[in-house]
């Protein structure tokens, strides 16, 4: 076990930023509608979907295309991904291509 270095040399981390409060925050009516969480955006918070929504949103993917999400997201986790100067090129390309 190492002992804790108490000596006044050893640098004290600061203290994380807080952030300034604001009522608006919490939700698109104001403060009297409460949701948690920080937005930090100026836009108003988008609304929450319903349970509803969720559903119908979910039957949009079929299980072909969970499978190449995932397949994709592998590529990405192993470094085999598009890299980010391929992938401006590309975008770069289908801009001139279009204009």
């Amino acid at each position: 076990m190492i002992p804790a270095d108490n000596s006044s040399e050893s640098p004290k981390k600061p203290d994380p930023p807080v952030a300034p409060p604001n009522p608006e925050f919490n939700g698109q009516n104001g403060p009297s509608e409460k949701k948690s969480g920080y937005w930090p955006f100026d836009e108003p918070q988008p609304p929450k979907l319903t349970p509803e929504e969720i559903e119908s949103l979910l039957q949009l993917w079929d299980e072909e295309d969970e499978r190449e999400a995932a397949a994709g997201l592998r590529e990405i986790l192993e470094g085999r991904g598009v890299s980010s100067e391929e992938f401006l090129r590309t975008i770069e390309q289908a801009a001139r291509d279009d204009g």
